[in-house]
């Protein structure tokens, strides 16, 4: 019967290591729901943030399409601003022919009548 206290204290040790590992392990799996319960958050933070990302994106999208359709509206119109400043430079330039040969054909009844006003009896065609 000497070995009645023995076994009693060995089965009190034990009793008390499963208490403590029972302990612990319940420690564990509050830690690891707290963990799991972490990542789903962070995972739902994350696909929150890819779905801000994509929608910044498409934004972006849009403001580059709109920049570009308003650069091809100055192009075009600086296009038919060139048209037009060609126009009226070759409207200029008609301009100054005629009025060469106006300058020209006023010249030569300058002196058309200078001769008839010098050579009185003299027909002139």
């Amino acid at each position: 019967m000497t070995d009645a206290p023995r076994l009693e204290a060995a089965l009190f040790a034990l009793t008390q290591s499963v208490q403590t590992l029972i302990e612990e392990t319940r420690a564990t799996n509050t830690n690891l729901n707290s963990l799991v319960e972490h990542l789903y958050t962070r995972n739902d933070v994350v696909i929150n943030d890819v779905v801000d990302i994509k929608n910044e994106l498409h934004e972006f999208k849009e403001v580059f399409k709109q920049q570009a359709l308003t650069a091809d509206r100055y192009a075009s119109a600086s296009q038919a601003q060139a048209l037009a400043a060609q126009a009226q430079a070759e409207s200029v330039k008609v301009q100054s022919d005629t009025a060469k040969t106006q300058a020209e054909n006023i010249r030569l009844m300058i002196e058309l009548l200078n001769r008839k006003q010098a050579y009185p009896s003299q027909t002139y065609e």
